[in-house]
């Protein structure tokens, strides 16, 4: 794409102009520069003819402008000259007069009070309809300039008045209306080559030879679709055929500055017929893919759930175990003896005893005084304790004792049982999270091919993604086949999916 030099110091509004091929897109954006600048010379050389659009490329030229209104001034009389005073007359040879006077008139730029310059930035396109067989090299130009550009506030949309809409003509612009769809709202169609004597209200022509392409354009649009007429007769130097085609152009100027732009990457793309059969095929593709995931996918909430509950059923046995596995003692059996002496004093014997139980014991703690042991078996190690003694005559004695165990010998088996319910649960957590895991990963992959099937099953594609899809060369060829299989990779990488 070509580019003339923009200024950024003023609003900028872009323009895209459309049309096929010799319906005038050149000569009015020669038109148009002339209006900007009067002194500039027409290039006739840009102006093609023999239906070969002579715009092979998407050209941007940039025109800088107040938006002035030209004026008439009579010098004869010194005053104005209202040229819709003529054209709302009824005197149509008085029109037809003024038309061809170029004598005592001068013709004049007014500028509004407090107006600031602002830039147009017109795309002019290659025409459809072109005789050297480049259609779809320019349509894809022309998406291209709309990829590279944010914003186009005005789209235009050039036909010839004195092209019949022929059945060539009619495809042309049908293909401007269905890959522009987004675009609708910004179309106005412009007229070109009507001729300024048909301005006039007493002459009838140009409203019945308009009046099937309205109803033509309407129709293919869905509902009305404004329009511009102008003559753009380049050769035609006399003032009042200038004031007239001037002032055309800041009306149609005028639009671009008072509506709401499209953003250009928001903007969507019919899919072509080439394009269908193919997103079609990879449709059937990843929706067989997708239903074959679906029946494998668990409810994430009530894996989640099943993780919490094995969770803290796991904390539970880690609780019991750090609280028992311990050194700390319990007591098992304990007993006291206490006697003081007596007259006479005749102290007996005595027998403390701890029978033989489940738990072996782990401490013995004995207090005595004025006692001497009989006998003594079991303590320490053993599941019995016994002790026979007495005390010492005339003597106060005491005998204390106390027989302690951990609480990791107490609740060894309940230990035991932890431990095993703790390595099962841990098992059953690694087993569950790896589900959880690979359910997310499906449910991903339900979320790409979800994505891949909104996209194949779509009417229409984003521009941005037209364009990539487009540079990937992925709708080349005849291969349906070929092409899905290439379609499906581009997709399941853009939209995440791995390629293992």
């Amino acid at each position: 794409m070509t580019s003339s030099a923009s200024t950024a110091a003023f609003p900028v509004y872009n323009i895209l102009l459309l049309g096929p091929s010799q319906s005038g897109k050149s000569s009015l954006l020669e038109a148009m520069k002339q209006y900007a600048d009067p002194s500039y010379i027409i290039s006739f050389d840009r102006i093609g003819n023999n239906a070969v659009s002579l715009t092979s490329k998407v050209c941007d030229v940039v025109v800088t402008t107040s938006l002035p209104e030209y004026k008439l001034y009579d010098l004869k009389d010194n005053g104005e000259l209202n040229i819709n005073r003529f054209i709302a007359t009824n005197n149509e040879r008085a029109f037809r007069k003024l038309l061809v006077r170029d004598e005592d008139l001068e013709l004049r730029a007014e500028e509004n009070h407090g107006t600031t310059k602002m830039q147009f930035r017109i795309f002019d396109t290659p025409g459809l309809e072109d005789t050297n067989g480049r259609d779809i090299q320019n349509i894809a130009m022309t998406f291209s300039a709309l990829a590279e550009t944010k914003e186009f506030h005005l789209v235009l949309i050039t036909d010839s008045y004195h092209v019949p809409l022929l059945p060539s003509q009619e495809a042309a612009f049908k293909t401007y209306f269905e890959f522009f769809k987004d675009l609708r709202g910004l179309i106005r169609v412009v007229h070109t080559k009507v001729p300024d004597i048909h301005r006039h209200p007493g002459g009838t022509t140009i409203e019945s030879n308009l009046s099937e392409k309205s109803k033509f354009f309407n129709r293919i649009a869905g509902g009305e679709v404004p329009a511009n007429k102008i003559d753009c007769d380049l050769d035609d130097t006399g003032p009042v055929h200038v004031c007239l085609t001037r002032n055309t152009i800041r009306d149609i100027l005028k639009i671009a500055t008072t509506t709401t732009p499209l953003i250009t990457q928001r903007a969507n793309v019919h899919k072509s017929l080439m394009m269908i059969p193919v997103d079609k095929d990879v449709l059937q593709r990843c929706t067989k893919k997708r239903d074959s995931i679906l029946k494998s996918c668990k409810d994430l909430n009530e894996l989640s759930l099943h993780i919490k509950s094995t969770k803290a059923s796991i904390a539970e046995n880690k609780r019991l175990i750090c609280e028992h596995d311990t050194d700390a003692l319990l007591p098992l059996f304990q007993s006291r003896f206490d006697q003081a002496w007596s007259i006479p004093d005749r102290p007996g014997e005595i027998t403390m005893k701890l029978p033989e139980q489940e738990y072996t014991i782990d401490k013995v703690d004995v207090d005595e005084q004025s006692t001497y042991v009989l006998y003594q078996a079991g303590g320490w190690g053993l599941k019995f304790w016994e002790v026979r003694f007495r005390r010492f005559v005339f003597k106060s004695g005491h005998y204390h004792v106390v027989l302690s165990i951990t609480t990791r010998n107490k609740y060894r088996k309940e230990i035991e049982r932890w431990k095993s319910e703790l390595d099962i649960l841990t098992r059953l957590l690694a087993t569950q999270e790896s589900e959880y895991e690979l359910t997310c990963a499906r449910r991903k992959l339900l979320t790409v091919y979800d994505k891949m099937i909104e996209h194949t099953s779509a009417k229409t594609v984003t521009l941005g993604m037209f364009m990539e899809l487009a540079g990937a060369g992925l709708y080349q060829g005849t291969d349906v086949e070929r092409c899905a299989k290439l379609l499906e990779r581009h997709l399941g990488s853009t939209f995440g999916l791995d390629d293992d």
